[in-house]
């Protein structure tokens, strides 16, 4: 009874390291893994100059800041189809319910820079729009048009939805993107990538 040798404690602790070790793996598997999407990120979603030594991508034009927009709705299917990762549309209930537009999200002055600075108005409202190659929303119209929304514009967020499967296949997850323009400083926007795990698929 007492001198038996404890087989079974040595087993289920053989079972609990076995357990514990497959774990952290996969764990410093993921961290690296979601650190390399964030660069996956920047490379499709950034304008193709940017130093990714940098966190945030100043714009300076009107054009700059059109180009930047669609290179971005591009860049989601782009990812879709060149990535080295898999990467897929995020589907809801299995429909496709604009998983291949992105969500734009506008806060603008309903006065032009030289109104506020006479009458001091400074109302703003919040506009949303689906937008994707070939349809970019509010700044689709005359250039003029474009132009004179932009200088009104207070920030703006871009946003994206992707599904990725992990380094060897164990992991299915959600990922938001987000491009966040701000313009308040006027003379030049300050242009900064946001994105996390939303859950788990």
């Amino acid at each position: 009874k007492y001198g038996k040798f404890p087989w079974k404690f040595v087993f289920h602790l053989a079972l609990l390291t076995a357990t514990t070790t497959q774990i952290v793996i996969f764990n410093k598997q993921d961290a690296t893994y979601f650190r390399a999407l964030q660069r996956t990120w920047y490379y499709y979603f950034f304008p193709e100059d940017f130093d990714f030594s940098s966190k945030t991508y100043y714009l300076y034009t009107v054009k700059e800041t059109l180009d930047s927009i669609s290179r971005a709705v591009t860049g989601l299917e782009k990812a879709v189809n060149t990535s080295i990762d898999k990467l897929n549309y995020t589907y809801t209930n299995g429909v496709c319910d604009q998983c291949r537009m992105g969500h734009l999200q506008v806060t603008n002055y309903l006065s032009d820079m030289n109104e506020i600075y006479e009458n001091a108005d400074t109302k703003k409202e919040s506009s949303e729009y689906s937008i994707g190659p070939g349809n970019l929303g509010p700044f689709s119209g005359p250039y003029a048009n474009t132009s004179r929304l932009m200088r009104r514009l207070v920030n703006m967020d871009l946003k994206f939805s992707l599904t990725s499967y992990g380094p060897s296949g164990h992991i299915c997850v959600v990922w938001d993107i987000s491009l966040h323009y701000d313009f308040q400083h006027r003379g030049q926007i300050a242009l900064d990538l946001r994105s996390g795990i939303n859950r788990s698929c």
